[in-house]
């Protein structure tokens, strides 16, 4: 199980809320790239996933970055909630 977070430098079309994820030929043009959770702690009512030290270099073309959550199996999140993501950004040297 787990979740990819891709990441976009231009706004995407992405699939309805429980269609499969499918990319266009266009919109996979503008992958950043995509980051892996697949170890989940569980805290009661919650969870959390990390990864670290996934350096994806990026450059935005409108002062933005878009997101797309792909879940690696059937995911077990309660029905009207919405996943969050923490992210830091380091300016590159």
């Amino acid at each position: 199980s787990g979740v990819e977070l891709w990441i976009f430098n231009s706004s995407p079309v992405l699939a309805a809320s429980d269609a499969a994820f499918a990319l266009t030929d266009f919109d996979s043009l503008f992958v950043v790239g995509v980051a892996t959770f697949s170890v989940f702690k569980d805290a009661a009512n919650n969870q959390v996933g990390q990864t670290a030290d996934t350096p994806i270099p990026f450059v935005s073309l409108d002062g933005h970055l878009y997101f797309g959550l792909k879940a690696l199996s059937t995911p077990s999140i309660a029905a009207g909630v919405r996943p969050r993501v923490s992210m830091v950004i380091e300016e590159g040297a």
